[in-house]
């Protein structure tokens, strides 16, 4: 199981316990929200003695796979009118640090999916329309990637940046992660761009001895692309580290704080939700021993 770290970054007075605290005493009926990326739910939510939350996400499918016995043809699953298919997604939330630890899952709510999902609740809470296509506005969460420390070393030290060049899976982007990203998003909305299977993009700074980039600019631009990273090729600065250095490349696409971690399926052929939990809580406490969650 791979696992990933995000810094919580509120964007309205209602907190993240504020949300998981709302959604949690609902039906389950009534704890969906469609995203652009399919429907969503919070199936469970624990919170500790601490304060701090374990966390399971679901993004429900209506169509899905059949079962495969060994020796006979595939059949159906039995499926109750209403039933569908959910791929899951484990997260730990540790409220002092404001950071996230969660289970990645390529068919399972993303970041982006979550990101969206808690700020729909935030807007029911303050009573506001939900409006997804307009996420800029100053309610939910942003989900920033944490880095790794050579990394975050190697964009805090930058002095020149020449050029940056990155390259983005198109079919793989949803409307989620457009949503979180709107520099991107208006790339993407060209029609031309849409129908693409690869978007490459470089930007030069001009040919002049010393000049640079917007730093400012070029370290968002890494944190914004790096939240993107299933579906990121290529991510690649060219930067000096004063104006005496030599130019040279240096490699983001790996930049994101992770790992990978074992886990035994169970009976039932799923990796067993309080398995999750725990790897995700050692891997924060591991991080956070290391003075990696900054």
């Amino acid at each position: 199981m791979k696992i990933i770290a995000f810094k919580v970054h509120e964007r309205s007075d209602i907190s993240l316990d504020d949300v998981l605290n709302y959604i949690k005493i609902l039906p389950y009926e009534e704890r969906f929200f469609q995203t652009s990326n399919g429907s969503v739910r919070l199936e469970k939510a624990v919170c500790s003695r601490s304060g701090n939350w374990y966390l399971d996400f679901t993004k429900i499918r209506t169509s899905g796979p059949g079962k495969t016995p060994l020796a006979a043809p595939i059949e159906d699953f039995e499926l109750n009118d209403g039933d569908g298919f959910g791929e899951e997604t484990a997260v730990y939330y540790d409220k002092e640090l404001s950071v996230i630890i969660m289970q990645y899952n390529h068919y399972g709510p993303r970041s982006p999916s979550i990101s969206s999902y808690l700020y729909a609740f935030s807007r029911k809470i303050s009573k506001k329309p939900v409006n997804i296509d307009k996420n800029e506005e100053k309610d939910g969460f942003n989900l920033v990637p944490i880095m790794k420390p050579d990394a975050r070393d190697k964009l805090q030290h930058m002095r020149l940046a020449r050029s940056i060049v990155f390259s983005i899976h198109i079919p793989g982007i949803n409307t989620d992660e457009i949503n979180q990203n709107q520099s991107l998003g208006k790339i993407l909305d060209n029609p031309l761009v849409a129908q693409a299977e690869t978007l490459k993009v470089e930007i030069k700074a001009s040919k002049k001895r010393d000049a640079s980039l917007p730093l400012p600019l070029i370290k968002d631009a890494v944190r914004s692309l790096l939240g993107e990273r299933a579906n990121l090729t290529e991510l690649k600065i060219i930067a000096r580290e004063d104006e005496e250095a030599p130019a040279a490349p240096i490699d983001f696409l790996e930049a994101r704080l992770q790992v990978d971690v074992p886990l035994v399926l169970n009976g039932a052929q799923r990796y067993p939700l309080e398995e999750r939990w725990e790897a995700l809580q050692r891997t924060f406490q591991s991080w956070r021993e290391r003075e990696l969650l900054r």
